[in-house]
């Protein structure tokens, strides 16, 4: 699938910073199977920039792909769509611009030239590039800024559906939506695992969203881990099946 990446046009030099501690979330990048050498070029180059990025390449088709691809798109920060003449005859790229358009996610495209754009797209900013081209640096600053700003969005609704947990719970739950996605790669998943067990052993209530988070985030790494990593994926689902929190280590 392709996702849409904010334009340069009217970007502030630089308006993220990686040394700030608030959670930022992942975007969603959204492409077309005919694209997706450029795809992973351009996530690739985000995350060299920081930026949490999540594409369908570590999961398979199938019932359980459609619902993670639903659930990414929702729990997502922004969403990037890569507008190419391929996607526009993609049924899936237009039904995830669909989606986020209607949660009113933060839409930043990136529009190959000659290419018609799509009618969600045109109040939205958008980046042309040529073929093949990544985009420039401004547009990665305007992404990670429009990631962090939705990012800090979300955790004021979270922090406020959950008033009575502890700090430290309401500290992980915000990192586990804001990052969790973006640790989704096999060199990763045990950072990703340590996160989810700290908040587990802390037997407090979890969040509707971040307990779904949670869960959708397991059921994709079991996709592509490694199988000590299955095995402990597998046993966190169980916990997290069990009840709302947990007072010691399984």
């Amino acid at each position: 699938m392709t996702a849409p990446r904010p334009t340069g046009r009217g970007a502030v030099a630089r308006p993220w910073d990686l040394s700030d501690s608030r959670p930022v979330g992942y975007v969603f990048l959204s492409y077309t199977r005919a694209d997706q050498a450029y795809i992973e070029r351009l996530a690739a180059q985000a995350e060299q920039r920081g930026i949490a990025v999540w594409f369908d390449s570590d999961i398979e088709s199938g019932e359980r792909w459609l619902d993670i691809i639903e659930a990414k798109v929702r729990s997502c920060a922004a969403f990037a769509p890569l507008v190419t003449p391929a996607s526009l005859e993609s049924d899936w790229c237009r039904r995830e611009l669909l989606l986020a358009d209607q949660l009113g996610k933060p839409v930043l495209a990136l529009v190959q030239q000659g290419t018609t754009v799509p009618m969600q797209l045109v109040d939205r900013q958008y980046e042309t590039v040529a073929a093949g081209q990544l985009p420039a640096g401004r547009w990665f600053d305007t992404l990670a800024g429009t990631a962090l700003a939705s990012s800090a969005e979300g955790a004021s609704t979270t922090t406020s559906s959950s008033p009575s947990s502890s700090p430290e719970a309401r500290e992980l739950d915000l990192r586990l939506i804001g990052e969790g996605a973006g640790l989704l790669r096999r060199s990763q998943l045990d950072r990703f695992f340590d996160l989810v067990e700290k908040r587990l052993i802390l037997a407090e209530p979890l969040d509707a969203d971040v307990r779904l988070s949670i869960r959708m985030n397991l059921e994709t790494a079991a996709f592509f881990a490694s199988k000590r990593q299955r095995r402990r994926a597998d046993g966190l689902q169980r916990q997290l099946e069990d009840g709302p929190g947990y007072g010691q280590r399984a």
